[in-house]
């Protein structure tokens, strides 16, 4: 092994080792102190008595302790409860680091909405804090002969843990009780019940949605056994949905990786560093990315109709009911097969509404397989998502179609009704666009029918009864949490104005929260792509 890949190694080993050290090291221990509704992270019901942290930090938005120094020479400023802004990247922070090296350049170690009190395993009480990867933890010390001015112990991370910062604090209103407090138990926690009425309300919603969804299904359109549940189609799909979103949303974060070239630097040491700390905020971005699609429908979504298939909808010009349920077999064969044959030479069979397999085994439960033209092997274009949209320049319906890798299928729906006999198929294959399939028919089979048509207007739609009933459902749990812990607020806590906002601290941190989680979700991404063709000497 050359000197210069033993060095680049050492540095990831070295680089991930330490990361991995900040991270478990910077967790909370503990157990968490009940917090109380309505008042800052730094107010609980400890068991011997309430803490409350508030006498001893400033409410006008300034820090109350300035030039606490480390043993590295760091200066700090710290309000605890009450966050305030200072220079540089101090805004909106508990804890503020400065520079002794460095005019005017200041840190951000504990952000807003982030602090909460923990007792340790030894029983000693501590704040929490963090920012990025940044952790720290400020000690309450409880000396019933210190009334004055509290007393500080800065460690800074001069204890053992870089980004690991350590503070103590003692005071006699540190003690549990000190603020009035009872033992305990006598104010709402947060798991409270508010807590409690929204997590019964959304259950109910989704019981809900499935019973009336059920019962509509069974009286108005006489279905029975599977066929009662509302929406069938989506939850049939929904596993396959997830599979894609799954290989959508990794794929090119793996192929960056894997890609990055022989020459491992510390650049890749710093993106896989960073890949490590944010893995887990990675996941919120799955709901994102769970139906992205390269080449997404467009036009307008032909109205879908409550128990039918997605290759049955009402015509949003009032036209009438396009049905193409008559086309597809049900017997596990495809409808349409031979003589469907691209430029390329590649032939296709295609079913419509029902799942079909190959007869070589190379496509299971599909909607379009492919085959090559010596017909050694299958592919499957088309496994999911069948909707019929209408085209806005042609006006001509199409039914998409989605399937592995990106592909996607559309096949036109052309009305001419001089064609009564068998429908007539033909395909460019993706030839136009590649993993984008075209497909025409052309039948009187696939003209709207005045039968049961219209502009949908009766309730048929996806956005019927059911729907309508969850969404309100839903709503309403949400506006019952405000508005009971908004009376809770009032009449038990005595607030007033906008304190009146139950868990008002986290819903003013909300917004930076999820600043982060997006910039911590796509920042290794990104970087992985920007620097993947660095340093090709």
């Amino acid at each position: 092994m050359k000197p210069r890949q033993l060095l680049c190694k050492t540095l990831l080993a070295v680089g991930c080792l330490q990361m991995v050290i900040v991270l478990v090291s910077g967790q909370a221990t503990g157990t968490v102190c009940p917090p109380v509704a309505g008042a800052p992270g730094c107010v609980c019901d400890h068991p011997d008595g309430k803490i409350d942290v508030r006498p001893l930090a400033n409410s006008d938005g300034t820090p109350k302790y300035t030039g606490l120094i480390d043993p590295n020479s760091y200066p700090y400023s710290i309000n605890p409860c009450t966050p305030f802004s200072a220079s540089g990247e101090c805004t909106n922070v508990f804890i503020c680091q400065g520079d002794p090296n460095i005019d005017n350049a200041f840190y951000d170690i504990a952000d807003a909405g982030t602090e909460q009190i923990y007792i340790d395993t030894d029983n000693k009480v501590y704040l929490y804090y963090t920012t990025q990867n940044r952790f720290a933890r400020i000690y309450l010390e409880c000396d019933t002969s210190e009334t004055g001015t509290p007393k500080w112990d800065v460690k800074g991370d001069s204890a053992g843990v870089i980004l690991h910062y350590e503070f103590t604090m003692t005071h006699a209103s540190l003690c549990p009780g000190a603020s009035g407090g009872g033992g305990g138990g006598s104010d709402d926690s947060i798991a409270g019940p508010v807590g409690l009425v929204l997590i019964f309300l959304l259950p109910v919603a989704l019981i809900a949605y499935f019973v009336i969804g059920a019962v509509i299904m069974a009286v108005k359109y006489n279905a029975a056994g599977s066929d009662i549940i509302p929406h069938k189609a989506f939850w049939l799909d929904l596993p396959l949905l997830i599979k894609d979103g799954v290989m959508f949303t990794f794929n090119p974060c793996l192929s960056a990786v894997k890609n990055r070239g022989y020459n491992k630097t510390v650049k890749y040491q710093e993106k896989m560093t960073m890949l490590l700390s944010r893995t887990s905020v990675i996941l919120l971005a799955l709901a994102a990315c769970i139906f992205a699609d390269p080449d997404p429908p467009t036009g307008t979504l032909c109205a879908p109709m409550i128990g039918k298939l997605g290759c049955v909808c009402n015509h949003p010009d009032g036209q009438g009911v396009i049905d193409l349920t008559g086309l597809g077999k049900q017997d596990g064969t495809a409808r349409f097969s031979g003589g469907i044959t691209d430029p390329v030479g590649y032939s296709y069979a295609w079913n419509p509404c029902y799942s079909f397999d190959s007869t070589n085994g190379g496509c299971n439960a599909v909607f379009v397989c492919q085959t090559q033209a010596d017909g050694s092997a299958s592919y499957t274009v088309a496994d999911a998502q069948e909707q019929i949209w209408i085209d806005d320049t042609t006006k001509v319906p199409y039914v998409y179609y989605t399937g592995p890798d990106n592909r996607n299928t559309r096949v036109y729906l052309d009305c001419d009704k001089s064609v009564t006999g068998e429908p007539q198929v033909t395909t460019t294959g993706d030839s136009v666009k590649q993993l984008s399939y075209v497909f025409r028919i052309k039948s009187d089979k696939v003209c709207p029918t005045a039968g049961g048509g219209g502009d949908g207007g009766d309730g048929e739609s996806i956005a019927g009864i059911a729907g309508i009933v969850i969404i309100f459902l839903l709503l309403g749990a949400l506006v019952t949490y405000f508005v009971i812990g908004a009376v809770i607020m009032t009449v038990k806590y005595n607030a007033a104005g906008s304190d009146i906002i139950p868990h008002k601290a986290f819903w003013l941190a909300l917004p930076l929260l999820i600043k982060d989680g997006v910039l911590f979700t796509f920042s290794p991404c990104v970087s992985a792509f920007k620097n993947r063709g660095y340093d090709k000497a």
